[in-house]
């Protein structure tokens, strides 16, 4: 009985300390140019760092936005056994746009288990200002417009320009021409019957045509839009769509629309 007594008050003296989350140094002070994603508990391990890795890409997006404001918290409460956890971070606004490159760029990384066995990740990752503007300028992917200049002898000049200083190569034109006849209905009535309208199509590869952040003039063959003297006979009118498709330089299908009325 008095051993009993004894043991119940050292326990009251000397209470059991709680287990606290091993936090890793890292975590606690985030350098500048860097970003922290931290995982919730996960049951496996690769789970847990997936998710410390989407942390980061989110943080990194809302800095290309320009909506982020770098303020995460972590704590823990509760017993060893039944822990509780809050991550208080903080991104305005929905973010979009093109990450990569971020495993690349790992500092730090380490990982703790709670009371319970389930792993929580830290990632710390460096992401500069340059970077950010890199993956903003990507983002934004490649504006195309173009200008007609001149359609002489089944050649048609063309201006392209990209806007956004993406990289972008064009190779491939499709042309669509249709010819509408003013005079057809009165030909056909006292003539001879003859189409009010006729339409072409034909897609053409060209050398590659390379542009970004500028403009560039090149020329190909457009024999469809040539006029001949029955379609002046008829009264004609011509429209022409071009379409310049290619790439821009991370290989997403960039395309620009030119339209021709003569």
């Amino acid at each position: 009985m008095i051993r009993l007594i004894t043991l119940l008050v050292a326990v009251a003296l000397f209470p059991v300390p709680a287990i606290g989350l091993d936090v890793p140094g890292f975590a606690r002070s985030i350098p500048v140019g860097h970003f922290l994603g931290i995982s919730p508990p996960c049951a496996l391990l690769d789970e847990a760092r997936s998710a410390a890795l989407l942390d980061v890409k989110r943080q990194i997006l809302g800095a290309m936005n320009g909506q982020f404001s770098a303020t995460e918290t972590f704590n823990v409460s509760g017993s060893p056994q039944s822990p509780r956890y809050q991550v208080h971070g903080h991104v305005q606004g929905n973010s979009t746009g093109t990450v990569f490159g971020v495993e690349n760029r790992i500092a730090n990384q380490a990982h703790t288990q709670d009371g319970q066995g389930r792993f929580i990740y830290f990632i710390l990752v460096r992401f500069p200002d340059s970077r950010i503007a890199e993956m903003t300028r990507l983002s934004k992917g490649a504006k195309l417009v173009a200008r007609l200049v001149s359609v002489e002898e089944g050649i048609a000049t063309v201006r392209l320009g990209e806007l956004n200083g993406v990289r972008t190569t064009i190779d491939r034109i499709k042309i669509s021409v249709t010819k509408n006849y003013r005079f057809a209905d009165t030909i056909s009535y006292y003539v001879m019957h003859v189409p009010s309208e006729t339409r072409a199509e034909n897609e053409i590869m060209i050398d590659q045509v390379v542009v970004q952040g500028s403009s560039i003039e090149f020329g190909f063959p457009i024999p469809v839009f040539e006029e001949t003297f029955i379609d002046y006979a008829l009264g004609i009118e011509m429209e022409g769509r071009l379409v310049f498709t290619g790439t821009d330089e991370l290989g997403r299908f960039v395309a620009a629309e030119l339209t021709i009325s003569h």
